[in-house]
């Protein structure tokens, strides 16, 4: 059963535009496009039948709408203005390029007249397709759409979103360069087939890794969102990061997975240092040493006179201080009095 595929109404939408952009000359769709016998030896030439429903249901959605496939020239086709794939899982890409030559394109691109280039195309999807047939020296067969660039997102990240085969990190990329593009979040939901709170925990991991950092780890097809989330989590906590080109060129690691834990480490380490670090910059309180202290002839009562830039303060230690205390206050009045009459005394005298 072919899956459900979100580009339907997209493209059914676009097939009666008429083209705006001369296009070379349409080929007819040949019998192999309709045989579920070329299907069938895609599935048998890349060995996952996850593969063939996946080429069956993009060539039915062209179909269903009338498009004429055409055949381009490579060197015409351009890729999308917003990357949505890393470089890497190249083992993957050479079985795709090696049934292309094998059995030939059996399932067109998407692209775009170029907004800006006359007799020129974007594409929307198909960017390994087009990779393999410019280095095998073919034409790629295309479905040549009015797209805008809004349209051309949408159908580029659903596209891959239904495939199922970006790592979370290729998506969550994919998303902060639509953001820093200034595309709504809800466009940038529907392009990803995604919801608003794991957008939100796309966006925070590719914005706390270093996109240095991104590129040298790669896709990490097998690396998911919790250990992403734990990297940029430890990115956090060790903000005063050193020259990440040091590291990256004395790893030695070469599998994503190896980089990962390697850089994971080091992370947490360094976020470990700088915790050591907060800790001893932090200085105990010390409790001023008393500016003048009097002791009873019992040895029962102390009291230390504590003088401070706003406020003195007096205290009393003994075992019933408190007692004291409350009886010094009764006596206060008339203490403060006496202290005014000899203050008024020592003025007269100067004067």
């Amino acid at each position: 059963m072919a899956r459900k595929h979100n580009l339907g109404s997209l493209v059914s939408a676009q097939s009666s535009a008429p083209s705006k952009t001369q296009a070379p000359s349409p080929t007819s769709l040949s019998g192999s496009y309709r045989s579920s016998g070329a299907l069938g030896s895609v599935a048998k030439s890349l060995g996952s039948l996850r593969q063939k429903a996946d080429e069956a249901a993009e060539l039915e959605i062209l179909l269903k709408t009338g498009a004429t496939i055409i055949e381009l020239s490579p060197d015409l086709v351009e890729t999308s203005f917003v990357s949505d794939r890393m470089p890497g899982n190249e083992e993957a890409y050479l079985q795709l390029r090696d049934a292309i030559k094998s059995t030939g394109q059996l399932s067109p691109i998407l692209v775009r007249p170029h907004p800006t280039k006359a007799g020129h195309y974007q594409t929307a999807y198909g960017h390994r397709r087009l990779r393999a047939c410019r280095e095998l020296g073919l034409s790629v067969k295309a479905a040549v759409k009015e797209l805008s660039d809004h349209d051309l997102i949408i159908a580029q990240g659903q596209e891959n979103s239904a495939r199922a085969d970006l790592s979370f990190i290729e998506r969550a990329t994919f998303a902060h360069s639509l953001l820093k593009r200034g595309y709504e979040r809800s466009t940038i939901m529907t392009a990803l087939s995604t919801d608003k709170t794991t957008l939100s925990r796309m966006l925070s991991v590719s914005e706390a890794i270093p996109h240095i950092l991104i590129e040298w780890l790669g896709p990490c097809p097998t690396i998911g969102r919790p250990r992403w989330q734990e990297l940029a989590e430890s990115l956090k906590a060790s903000p005063n990061q050193t020259s990440w080109e040091t590291f990256i060129g004395a790893s030695g690691k070469t599998e994503d997975v190896d980089k990962f834990a390697e850089l994971l480490d080091q992370v947490q380490d360094r976020a470990r240092q700088a915790r050591q670090l907060e800790k001893q910059s932090i200085k105990p309180v010390t409790k001023a040493a008393p500016t003048a202290s009097w002791v009873s002839t019992d040895k029962v009562l102390t009291i230390d006179l504590e003088a401070k830039k706003r406020a003195t303060n007096l205290v009393f230690k003994s075992a019933d201080a408190s007692e004291f205390a409350s009886f010094v206050m009764t006596a206060v009045p008339d203490l403060y009095e006496r202290f005014k009459a000899q203050t008024t005394e020592k003025d007269k005298a100067k004067n």
